[in-house]
């Protein structure tokens, strides 16, 4: 999985089986959570259960998934955040229907963008 600030290119295996039937696409759902600045060691709290794992909790963008154009099992995810955390997961499409989602990606940052001075 190779990213930018942007854009991310994933790849993954194609389904063991496609019930008789070929992938015809792919749709590609995202997850995300931008990172908040990090606190000052003061700010921490000394007791962290409240706080739950990045992303976890969050909703699956299906309003706005990627679909792919052919069945070929990699695709580049553009108009990302920069400095936000995604997870990925993949629905293979045929005649028979949509297949359940693949189990998600790990988890990625996307890089910062700063400013240059000059």
């Amino acid at each position: 999985m190779g990213f930018t600030s942007r854009s991310v290119n994933l790849s993954w295996a194609p389904s063991l089986s496609s019930h008789g039937s070929p992938i015809s696409h792919y749709i590609i759902h995202t997850r995300s959570q931008v990172i908040e600045t990090f606190p000052t060691s003061s700010q921490v709290p000394l007791d962290p259960s409240p706080f739950s794992p990045v992303g976890e909790e969050g909703e699956w963008d299906v309003q706005n998934a990627l679909v792919t154009l052919t069945n070929a099992t990699s695709s580049q995810v553009i108009g990302l955040l920069p400095y936000t955390v995604y997870s990925f997961r993949v629905v293979a499409i045929n005649s028979l229907g949509p297949s359940t989602p693949s189990r998600e990606s790990y988890y990625m940052v996307t890089l910062r963008e700063g400013t240059i001075f000059t």
